[in-house]
C-alpha cells in the first residue's frame, strides 16, 4: 500500500476546501494508518527538549528518544561547564590583582584547581537536574532510551523495540571533528568533551584551533595555572568576527600570558616521553605540552539509518529548508546536526519551528537576519550582523560606524574594567547593519541591538531609550546619541530652520 502526505493548509485555500480534501484523501485510503505517536523526537539536547515541550504544548503524543544523557552537549560537555570554568577562573584573574581595588589578600590565597574541576562538575549535576525521565514523564512526553535507527519511513527503532510515528524531528547534535593528522590518534588528545575529565589543571596546554572553545578554554586554564599555546591555522583568531575587536583581544589574551600561533599548519603529533610535541609542515617543532586539546570544528551526528527514511545528508549536515523539513516531507531537523550556526539559542529556535511544523499545518520559517553569538572570554565579544569589514564590502562608504570606548566609561573605570570597545555600523537609511561589542557585560548588553535591528528600527531610536546611569550600557547609549544627532544635522528641515532661526532658543529638537 502506498501512503503519502496531504497537503498542509495554506493561505488562500479555505479551511471548508481542506477539511473535504483531508475526507476524500481518507476514503481513498491514502493517509497513514494509526502510529504509536503523533512525532518522535531524536535527541535530548537543546534542540530535542525545546521541539519535544513544544509540540506536546500543542496537544501532540510525542516520544523523546536519547542514547545517552537528557541534557544533551550544552549541559555535559559544551555552554554549563566552560561557562562554570570561566567564573573560576574570572575569580582567580581577580583576586591575582585585588590591589588594582586597593585590597590585600594575608596570607596569599591558594589556588586549588582540583576544587574548581569538581566545582564545575557539581555545577553541571545541578543544571542537569532540571530534565530527567520523571520530569519529562509528568509532562506527558514519553522518553525512550538507546542506541536509535530508523527502519523505515515511519518505523525507528529503539534498543530492540520498534516505534512508530506519524512525524520525527531529529535533533542528534554533533561530535567534534578531528583533523587528519599523522600521528593525532594515539597522541592521548582531548576534545571538548573529554578535556572535563580532567582532575586538575594541565601544567601546559596546546589547543589546535582558533574558534570561540579555543579562545575560552585557553583563557580559563591560563587563569588556572596553565601555560597555554593556541595553534591556528588561519591568519587570525575568530575569524568569523571583527577584525578589530579581535586584533583588541589578541593582546588582551596575550597579556595574560598566552601564546597565540597563526598562519601554522601542524602535520605530525608525537608523544615525547609525558610531552605531546607538535611539528609543523617543515618538520620543525611548534610546541611541546603535557596536554593537547582538539577544537578543529564539529560533525553533524546522522548515524541514524537515514538512508531508510529518505533523509539526505553530508558530512557537514543534514539537508533542510527554510521550514526545518528535511528531504523526506514528514521529517524534521533542528540544532547542530543541521547546522550552519552551532550555537544553543539558534538551536531553540530551529527546534521550536520545527515542532510548530510538524505538529500543525503551517510554515513557519526560520530567519538568521538577526544572528547573534558571544564568545565568552574576559572581558566578551558579542556579535550582530555585518562587521565592519562586511559592511563595507557590500555598501562601500554608504555606512556610519559609531565606536564607544569603554575606557571613558564611569561604570567601567569603577569596577576597574576598562578594557573594551563597542562598534555600531549603520546604514544611510538609519537601519543597523551590525553590532560589535568587547567589553563587560558585552553579551547582555548585545541584546538592545538584536531588537532594534529584528523590529527594523533606526539605531537612533535606542537614544530616546532611558538608561540608568552608571552602567555598563553606556556602550549603548552613547554611540546611539551619537547617530540621533547624526540625523538632526542630515535632517534637511532642521538645516533649513538653522539658517533661517540662528541661535533661535524656542526651536526645540526632541532627542
Amino acid at each position: 500500500m502506498r501512503y503519502r502526505e496531504t497537503r498542509a493548509f495554506r493561505p488562500g485555500l479555505s479551511l471548508s476546501r481542506w477539511c473535504a480534501r483531508r475526507a476524500r484523501a481518507k476514503e481513498a485510503n491514502h493517509v497513514r494508518p494509526p502510529t504509536e505517536y503523533d512525532l518522535i523526537v531524536i535527541g535530548a539536547g537543546s534542540a530535542g527538549l525545546t521541539a519535544a515541550y513544544g509540540a506536546r504544548a500543542l496537544g501532540k503524543r510525542v516520544a523523546l528518544v536519547e542514547r545517552d544523557r537528557i541534557g544533551g552537549e550544552c549541559t555535559y560537555t559544551g555552554c554549563v561547564p566552560s561557562k562554570a570554568l570561566l567564573a573560576s577562573a574570572r575569580v582567580a584573574a581577580t583576586v591575582a590583582r585585588l590591589s588594582d581595588f586597593g585590597l590585600t589578600a594575608e596570607p596569599p590565597v591558594v589556588l586549588d584547581t582540583s576544587g574548581v574541576l569538581a566545582r564545575v562538575r557539581a555545577v553541571v549535576a545541578e543544571i542537569a537536574a532540571d530534565h530527567t525521565p520523571e520530569g519529562l514523564e509528568s509532562e506527558g512526553i514519553s522518553v525512550l532510551l538507546g542506541e536509535t535507527r530508523f527502519e523505515g519511513p515511519h518505523a525507528l527503532r529503539v534498543g530492540e523495540i520498534i516505534h512508530t510515528a506519524s512525524r520525527f524531528i531529529i535533533a542528534t547534535g554533533s561530535s567534534p571533528r578531528v583533523p587528519d593528522i599523522e600521528g593525532l590518534a594515539d597522541s592521548g588528545y582531548l576534545d571538548n568533551k573529554t578535556v572535563w575529565d580532567l582532575d586538575t589543571v594541565p601544567e601546559s596546554l596546546a589547543i589546535l584551533g582558533g574558534g570561540p572553545i579555543a579562545a575560552e578554554m585557553g583563557l580559563a586554564l591560563a587563569r588556572l595555572g596553565a601555560r597555554v599555546t593556541i595553534i591556528q591555522t588561519g591568519d587570525r583568531m575568530l575569524p568569523h568576527d571583527d577584525s578589530e575587536l579581535v586584533e583588541r583581544l589578541t593582546a588582551i589574551l596575550t597579556s595574560g600570558g598566552i601564546r597565540i600561533l597563526t598562519s601554522v599548519k601542524v602535520e605530525r603529533v608525537e608523544r615525547v616521553g609525558m610531552l605531546t610535541a607538535l611539528f609543523a609542515e617543515d618538520g620543525s617543532e611548534v610546541v611541546s605540552a603535557s596536554t593537547l586539546l582538539v577544537a578543529t570544528g564539529r560533525n553533524p551526528n546522522t548515524d541514524l539509518g537515514l538512508e531508510a527514511a529518505g533523509v539526505e545528508y553530508d558530512r557537514d549536515r543534514i539537508t533542510v529548508d527554510r521550514n526545518m523539513r528535511t528531504t523526506a516531507r514528514h521529517i524534521y531537523a533542528a540544532g547542530d546536526v543541521v547546522g550552519p550556526y552551532r550555537f544553543t539559542h539558534v538551536a531553540e529556535r530551529q527546534a521550536l519551528s520545527a515542532a510548530i511544523n510538524a505538529s500543525l499545518p503551517v510554515n513557519r520559517a526560520v530567519r538568521y537576519d538577526d544572528l547573534v553569538w558571544v564568545t565568552f572570554t574576559d572581558p566578551e565579544l558579542a556579535h550582530l550582523g555585518l562587521t565592519e569589514e562586511q559592511a563595507r564590502a557590500r555598501h562601500g562608504d554608504d555606512i556610519d560606524v559609531y565606536c564607544y570606548e569603554f575606557a571613558y566609561q564611569d561604570r567601567a573605570r569603577t569596577e576597574a574594567a576598562p578594557a573594551g570597545l563597542a562598534k555600531y555600523i549603520v546604514g544611510r537609511d538609519g537601519r543597523l547593519l551590525g553590532a560589535h561589542i568587547l567589553g563587560e557585560r558585552a553579551g547582555e548588553m548585545i541584546a538592545e541591538a538584536v531588537v532594534v535591528q529584528q523590529r527594523k528600527l533606526p539605531f537612533s531610536a535606542l537614544s530616546s531609550v532611558m538608561h540608568p546611569y552608571p552602567t555598563f550600557s553606556d556602550a549603548v547609549k552613547r554611540p546611539a546619541d551619537k547617530a540621533s544627532l547624526a540625523e538632526l544635522r542630515r535632517n534637511t528641515v532642521v538645516r533649513a530652520l538653522q539658517r533661517l532661526l540662528p541661535g533661535d532658543s524656542e526651536l526645540e529638537i526632541p532627542l
